[in-house]
Order: structure tokens, then C-alpha cells, then sequence
């Protein structure tokens, strides 16, 4: 009560000061009272005070953030490392932790309430809250997990050491607790772009630093929280219903996009567990079916909405680490006997237009793109399933075999005593240059027996099928389950293939000036500046300001939709080709008109020269 007065009373006579031209220093400013709240809680690190002095420093930088009309996030940044790097934290983080995740805790159950009842309802002030404990969860494992940092965060990086943080982290059950308040706050109408980015970055800087997770946490995610079920209900349904376009405007797009990222995250977990233990892979059991009962027809649709979905985002991809991530989903699509079928075959001429794009022009060779190995590997190592177990494998007439067998000659020369990627690069193309239809001039198909069904090590699905049994094929023997690469590939983790910073190249590319290293980030209050630092990695829509999505929606449907594409020819008279199998084969038919080339891929801006 006290200290409302005295606020109100400060803020009263700080702004009769300015209309009267009084000097600024007759009375502190309300900025100035809260600073010094601050630097002292932050100064303390008695631990027998710790919990009440983070409960003020939460709530005045609450206030501080909420009292301003264009409070950046840059700024909510700035006051997360300030309690980073300080005494209070840097002494007592295992408490803090504890603190956070407690809160953490509540905000999940109070928003699960609220989602199905509308008698409770959370403040601004709450969610300033939840952005700010986010917000610190994110920066202290980016920091960690950093190459570079500054001079400001020695004390936090020399004190907390990693191997015990996250085994900290992990006694407090740290994975499940986020997994669990994305669940809440995706679950809703009014989803969060913030909170969704930041918990989802959070997932990845963790999954950073462990690479694999604990059969316990691994259980917790899948078994425990309702989190895969939701992501692939909203991406079939944001797919059905959005044109697909980078507008950062949009936070639809943005939040489906993040929930993608987090789906591949998961998908890359059951591929490395795979190895280890059995266990059923979740994401293809929600791609297939949520109802048992549902016809095949309606399975076939959800699967193949998600596969464009993965079509769509690897041709405009910018993050390497992504990329092999939908690669890794690619590969175990084309290995599967259900899946292996299941792509248009228009939409394989796409890919392998995208494959061959890529293989041609990205740079490898040279010690400065050296970086790049690991994406070329990854195109090799899923192109030889694609071409060998998909339709590709079916056609009379072969698609691009010139185009195909010159790239993969190209790379077969490749040998070094060095560098092992070199030779497994060779190797790789060899493999792929002995398909059968890349060596045949003419293929005779037979619509009875599918080479792709004799070279299988399961029988595809007969037209006698049930849902059950469609449910359960995917979990059979893989076609390439005895390749030694294709182990190897599987149980190598994509978030170690390249720097942290890149997982977030899509979002941030885009934007103009970004600044994505620590040093930029000013801790020092008397020098905070409205600079547009981007250590939380936002696009430009949000670096600048904090947005309201309600003006997101706003600025969005000013922008005019993109025309449709032209119809296919007699596209109204369109039938499938008999196969193996009716309900997963797609065949075109001579009716429907050749693929389109893929999308070029987003032009990227020169940020230098800005």
C-alpha cells in the first residue's frame, strides 16, 4: 500500500516538475526508484533472501516494462541478463531455477483452467511475466551454450558450469515443464507468438547441449503431455487454410512455423531412440490416424497434407540445421513401406528438382564452405530411398535421369586421405548411381508387381487393408534398414551440425540490420539504448516493439492473397493409375499437365550493404 502511494505520489510530482520547468533532479523519477529496487536485489546474494529479492526483481521489471507504452523486447532482454549476470543469480541459481520453473508450473495449470472456463483469465501483467521468465530461461542457455560472449558474461559463464546446470535442469523435471506450457498455450484461440518461439527455442538450445534425450524425459514429452497431438492438428489445419507465404506480418505463420520446428525436434528424437529401445513413433501415428475408425482416404489426406507441408518449407528453408532435420523426416518417409508411396508424383519431380538444385549449387569443397558437408551428405543419403523405393522407381519414362546421373558422376571422383566426409560423399553417389533406372535406358512397368514392392523387405499394403493394419505397417522393418550410412545417419543429431544461431536463420534473415552477436547486448542500466539487438532472434515485426497480435492481424489482411495456380489439363477427369496398392498409389495420369519447376528460394538480403 505504501509503496503504490509513493509511486503514484513520485510519478505526480516528477510530471508537475516538467510543466514547470522545474529542475529534473526536485524529485526522483519513477524509473529511477524502481533502478535502484533493483541493483538492490541484484547486489544481495544472502540466500536466505533470494526468494524474496527475485520476487521484487521479477515484478518491478514487470512494472518498469508495463509503465512503458513502447517497451521493446530488446529491453526485456537487457533486465534478463542484468539478472543473469548478477550476485542474486549467479550464487543462488539453483534456487532461481527452481523459482522460475515453480512459476512456470502455475502459469500452465492457471491457463489450462482457463481454456476451459472462462471465469479465469490471466492479467498483462501476468503475461508480461510469463514473456520476462522465458525470456531468461532462453538467454541463460543461448549463453551457455554460445561460442563468444562478452566481458559481461564471464561471472555467469565461469560459476555455472554446463555439465551441472543441466543436470540440475533435468532434476527438475526442466523439459517436461516446458513441454507442457507450450500444450497449454497452444491449446487455445488467443495463441502467443513469444511464448510458443521462446519455449520452442528453449527446447532446442537444451536439445543443444544433451543431443539425446533421457528415456525418462523422452517418455514425459511423448506419453505424458498432449504436445504432439496438438502440433500436427494445428499444422494439418493452418495448411488447409493459409496460402503459405513468409509473411512475418502474419502470426499465424509464425506460430505454425515454430510449431513445425518443434514436430521435426521430436520426429529426430524418435529416429535417434529408435536404435536404443522400441518404440512407436507418435508424430506418424497422428499423421495417419487420430480415430481408427476413419476411412483410408481421410488417413491418406493428413499424411499428404503434411508432406507438402515439408515440400513447401524445404525449398525456402535458409537454416541448415531445419533442412536436415525435414530430410531426416524425408528419410524415414521414403523407407517405410506404407509412406514410401505416398507422394504425388508430381510432387516427386519437385523434389528431386529441389535435390538437384541444391546439389549443384552448393559449395563444398573449398575449406571455407566446409560447413556445408553435412547438408550434402544428407541430400545423397535420402535421395537414394527416394529415387529407389518411390514412384520415381515405377515410371516408363525416367524423370531427369541425364540431369541426375551427371551430378551424381560429379561427385563420385570426390577422394581425400583428410576428410572423411570426401569419401563418404564418393561413396554415396556410387550408391545411388547403381538404382536400376538410372542405368536402364527404358523400364517396362508392371502394374501388378512394383519393383519398388519386390526390392521392399515388407510387402506394401493390399487393397484388402485396414485402417488397423494401414496404423501399424509404418512400424515394420524399414526398406534400407541394413545400410551401416543409413545408421550412422539416423543417430547423428542435427542441432550439433551447425551453430546455434543458425537454427534461427529463417526467422531473423529477412530482417534489415539484424545483430545477432552477445556484444552487442548493453547490461549497464545508465547505457541501456534502444538498439536493435537481436539476441532473442525475432523477426523485425517484433524486434522493434512489442506487438499486439490483434494489430499483427491487422497489418495482415491488408495484403492482398496471391493469385491461385492455373488448373491442371481436364483436371476434372483426373483418375489414379493402378499399382500394388489403390489406396496408396498416385499416379498421374497423361491428362494432367507436367510439374511445375520449384519455387526459387527467397531472395536473401545483402546485410552488409544496408
Amino acid at each position: 500500500m505504501f509503496k503504490t502511494t509513493f509511486h503514484q505520489y513520485a510519478e505526480s510530482m516528477t510530471n508537475h516538475s516538467v510543466e514547470n520547468d522545474s529542475p529534473d533532479t526536485s524529485f526522483p523519477r519513477i524509473e529511477d526508484v524502481l533502478e535502484d529496487d533493483l541493483n538492490l536485489c541484484l547486489i544481495n546474494s544472502d540466500s536466505q533472501e533470494c526468494n524474496q529479492n527475485l520476487s521484487t526483481y521479477i515484478k518491478t521489471v514487470v512494472d518498469i516494462i508495463g509503465s512503458k507504452s513502447d517497451a521493446t523486447y530488446h529491453e526485456l532482454s537487457v533486465y534478463a541478463m542484468r539478472l543473469l549476470t548478477s550476485n542474486l543469480f549467479v550464487k543462488n541459481y539453483q534456487m532461481c531455477l527452481g523459482k522460475f520453473l515453480g512459476l512456470i508450473k502455475v502459469f500452465t495449470d492457471v491457463k489450462a483452467f482457463e481454456n476451459e472456463s472462462d471465469e479465469c483469465k490471466t492479467t498483462e501483467t501476468d503475461e508480461k511475466m510469463k514473456e520476462f521468465i522465458c525470456i531468461v530461461l532462453y538467454l541463460l542457455l543461448k549463453v551457455n551454450n554460445g561460442e563468444e560472449y562478452d566481458e559481461d558474461f564471464k561471472d555467469l559463464l565461469n560459476n555455472i558450469e554446463k555439465p551441472q546446470l543441466y543436470h540440475h535442469l533435468k532434476s527438475l523435471n526442466f523439459i517436461t515443464l516446458i513441454a507442457n506450457f507450450i500444450v497449454s498455450h497452444i491449446d487455445g484461440e488467443d495463441n502467443c507468438f513469444i511464448l510458443i518461439k521462446f519455449c520452442g527455442d528453449i527446447i532446442f538450445q537444451y536439445l543443444f547441449y544433451v543431443e539425446l534425450l533421457s528415456d525418462e524425459e523422452f517418455e514425459n514429452i511423448v506419453s505424458h503431455t498432449n504436445l504432439i497431438h496438438l502440433l500436427v492438428r494445428n499444422l494439418l489445419n493452418n495448411h488447409e487454410t493459409s496460402n503459405q507465404s513468409d509473411d512475418w506480418a502474419d502470426e499465424d505463420n509464425l506460430i505454425a512455423y515454430e510449431e513445425f520446428k518443434l514436430l521435426l525436434l521430436i520426429n529426430e528424437q524418435y529416429l535417434m531412440k529408435s536404435y536404443t529401445c522400441s518404440t512407436r513413433n507418435k508424430v506418424f501415428d497422428e499423421l495417419m490416424t487420430e480415430d481408427l475408425s476413419e476411412s483410408s482416404e481421410s488417413i491418406k489426406s493428413k499424411i499428404s497434407g503434411f508432406m507438402n507441408l515439408l515440400l513447401f518449407h524445404l525449398n525456402r528453408e535458409e537454416s541448415q540445421i531445419i533442412k536436415i532435420l525435414i530430410l531426416k523426416f524425408l528419410y524415414l518417409v521414403f523407407t517405410s513401406s506404407y509412406t514410401s508411396k505416398l507422394y504425388y508424383l508430381n510432387d516427386l519431380k519437385i523434389l528431386v528438382d529441389i535435390f538437384v538444385r541444391e546439389l549443384n549449387d552448393l559449395p563444398f569443397l573449398e575449406e571455407v564452405h566446409k560447413s556445408n558437408r553435412p547438408l550434402v551428405l544428407t541430400y545423397l543419403k535420402v535421395m537414394y530411398p527416394m529415387m529407389m523405393f518411390s514412384q520415381l522407381n515405377d515410371l516408363n519414362e525416367s524423370y531427369k535421369k541425364d540431369e541426375i546421373v551427371e551430378m551424381l558422376s560429379n561427385f563420385t571422383i570426390l577422394q581425400s586421405d583428410s576428410d572423411k566426409n570426401l569419401n563418404t560423399i564418393s561413396d554415396l553417389a556410387n550408391k545411388c548411381l547403381t538404382i536400376p533406372w538410372l542405368k536402364k535406358k527404358k523400364k517396362v512397368y508392371n502394374h501388378n508387381n512394383s519393383s519398388a514392392s519386390s526390392l521392399s523387405s515388407t510387402p506394401l499394403t493390399t487393397p484388402s487393408s485396414t485402417p488397423q493394419q494401414l496404423h501399424a505397417s509404418i512400424y515394420e522393418k524399414p526398406n534400407d534398414s541394413n545400410d551401416s550410412i543409413a545408421h550412422s545417419f539416423t543417430r547423428v543429431a542435427s542441432t550439433r551440425t551447425f551453430s546455434n544461431n543458425d537454427y534461427h536463420l529463417h526467422t531473423t534473415v529477412h530482417n534489415t540490420n539484424p545483430i545477432n552477436e552477445l556484444s552487442d547486448l548493453t547490461i549497464d542500466p545508465s547505457k541501456l539504448e534502444r538498439r536493435k539487438s537481436n539476441i532473442l532472434d525475432l523477426p523485425n515485426e517484433y524486434l522493434q516493439r512489442r506487438t499486439p497480435k490483434n494489430q499483427l492481424a491487422q497489418k495482415a489482411m491488408k495484403k492482398k492473397a496471391p493469385p491461385p495456380p492455373p488448373s491442371p489439363i481436364n483436371f476434372g477427369s483426373q483418375t489414379s493409375s493402378p499399382a500394388s496398392s489403390p489406396i496408396i498409389s498416385r499416379m498421374s495420369t497423361p491428362g494432367r499437365a507436367p510439374p511445375p519447376p520449384p519455387p526459387p528460394r527467397r531472395r536473401k538480403v545483402n546485410m552488409h550493404s544496408k
